[in-house]
């Protein structure tokens, strides 16, 4: 079985002094040999050696060592060289080093022909995840898409005053607390690059992992693997996305109903976004059943992927988790090229840090984000998706990952107005002159007008937009002063003004236009 270097290293009997490893320890390793020189090294062999053998060689053909000795000298030379690695204590020797590291290779094959056996034998559940928890020592429960408990290993069971299994078993419902995404390790989307699964140790809750199973959009189970006695560990990721790719066949085919409340109500957000309305009566008993009313709040992010992150399910699931603690108000689903999230009432008022965690996984994927205004009737939808899609037209003057509808929506006015009547003509005298200045002198006078108008005559939060010292606003105004004359204590002016700076400052909307 592959095994990565960071799960070796805490598998040792002797642990290692230093570790190298690569972001998220991907390369996988299936065995360990002595270096000898001169012979072809494997990618995915381990090579144990010296540190007095290792500093005098030209390693271009190897990948990954296990060094006896030479502690910070030997990291330092696996970091300039680009290798990978663990050293170990000088006194240990290459025949033990070599021991020890096949010792923890065998257990791990062992274990991956037990499972193997089960899975040929078509086993029950139960024993599949009995021997999936040898793994890890720690329990597994298995859930279906609204978090029922459809199954659980039998061993490594939490004691009998655990309180949240208690209540589990109980309500037969998964009773561990949803967090909070931003307090959540986050890690980009891109498969075989990083792991799947979620790594979850904060203190609401146990240390556990979670995997989901997944067909195109839907998610038909989740697997969680709880700490018991035996710490769990981050180190142990890939191994928990190896078990569950082996046993995900027996899953999708026992448990995958391509069904459930909320994959109905992704088809029905489907069909409006592509104008199939007849069955408004269907629409209606799929929100119905998520509690969610005709008349409610509603607002929509859309996020623009990579091409190659299309369709692929774990991206959904990504952003879909940042609101846990709203699960029954958001819903995720692909449409066209984009990842359409849905989030209904209290998730609708997006907080600081759901905006913080959606722009960090935003950038992680090399994505770009459009969050519409918060609207009323989920009907409006499919006219919000092609609202905010506007977004992405005026991103090229905005730098950030997540742009709001209403931050472009007089831009977005405007632009529209211009296909009617050239909407410069009627802008104030004061914008005009001001855009001329600029063009004649390169400089940012109606920009800066701009943002002090927007920002309510406010010096710091318009520096702060502007990403200049407060003193250079206060000098651009000046200047601004001396080229026209302008009533910022008169409510109409300023809201003209505003408006005529607005349509202005877009590039789109020249006096050539």
């Amino acid at each position: 079985m592959q095994l990565n270097l960071g799960f070796i290293a805490e598998a040792m009997r002797e642990k290692c002094r230093y570790l190298v490893v690569d972001e998220f320890d991907r390369c996988l390793y299936l065995s360990v040999s002595p270096y000898v020189e001169g012979r072809t090294h494997l990618d995915s062999h381990i090579y144990a050696i010296s540190w007095n053998c290792l500093k005098d060689l030209n390693c271009d053909d190897l990948k990954t060592v296990a060094c006896i000795g030479g502690d910070l000298s030997a990291k330092q030379y696996l970091i300039d060289h680009g290798l990978n690695g663990m050293i170990v204590d000088e006194s240990e020797s290459l025949m033990d080093l070599i021991c020890d590291l096949q010792a923890i290779f065998a257990k791990y094959y062992a274990l991956e022909s037990e499972l193997l056996q089960l899975l040929n034998s078509d086993a029950s559940t139960e024993l599949l995840l009995n021997k999936c928890a040898e793994f890890f020592h720690a329990h597994i429960s298995l859930y279906d898409p609204n978090f029922s408990l459809v199954a659980y290993s039998t061993n490594y069971l939490p004691p009998a005053d655990d309180p949240i299994w208690a209540a589990t078993l109980q309500n037969k419902q998964c009773a561990i607390k949803m967090v909070d995404r931003s307090r959540v390790e986050r890690v980009p989307s891109f498969p075989d690059k990083y792991p799947k699964s979620t790594y979850i140790a904060i203190d609401e809750v146990p240390p556990h992992f979670n995997y989901g199973f997944d067909v195109g959009n839907f998610r038909f189970a989740t697997l969680t693997i709880v700490q018991q006695k035996e710490p769990l560990r981050k180190s142990q990721h890939w191994m928990v996305d190896k078990v569950c790719e082996m046993i995900s066949y027996k899953i999708l085919e026992r448990y995958n109903t391509r069904g459930g409340i909320r994959e109905h109500v992704r088809m029905s957000i489907q069909n409006m976004l592509l104008h199939k309305s007849s069955d408004v009566v269907n629409h209606e008993s799929s929100f119905d059943a998520l509690g969610w009313a005709h008349d409610d709040l509603y607002r929509l992010l859309i996020v623009s992927l990579p091409k190659e992150a299309v369709g692929i399910s774990h991206y959904l699931y990504n952003y879909e988790n940042i609101f846990a603690d709203w699960y029954s108000d958001c819903i995720a689903l692909f449409f066209e090229q984009n990842i359409i999230i849905v989030l209904h009432d209290e998730a609708a008022h997006l907080s600081e840090s759901q905006i913080k965690t959606l722009k960090d996984q935003v950038k992680l994927d090399k994505a770009v984000s459009g969050a519409s205004i918060i609207f009323k009737t989920y009907n409006q939808i499919p006219q919000q998706y092609e609202i905010t899609l506007n977004t992405f037209m005026f991103r090229s003057k905005r730098k950030e990952p997540v742009l709001f509808c209403q931050d472009i929506i007089p831009q977005l006015v405007t632009s529209e107005l211009n296909y009617l009547f050239p909407v410069v003509s009627i802008c104030h005298y004061a914008a005009v002159m001001l855009r001329d200045y600029d063009r004649e002198n390169s400089s940012q006078l109606l920009e800066t007008l701009t943002m002090y108008l927007l920002c309510n005559k406010s010096l710091a939060e318009a520096a702060a937009r502007l990403y200049v010292h407060k003193s250079t606003v206060s000098y651009r105004l000046k200047c601004i002063s001396k080229i026209v004359s302008i009533d910022y204590n008169d409510p109409v002016e300023r809201t003209y003004l505003l408006f005529s700076c607005i349509i202005l400052n877009d590039g789109a909307l020249s006096a050539e236009n």
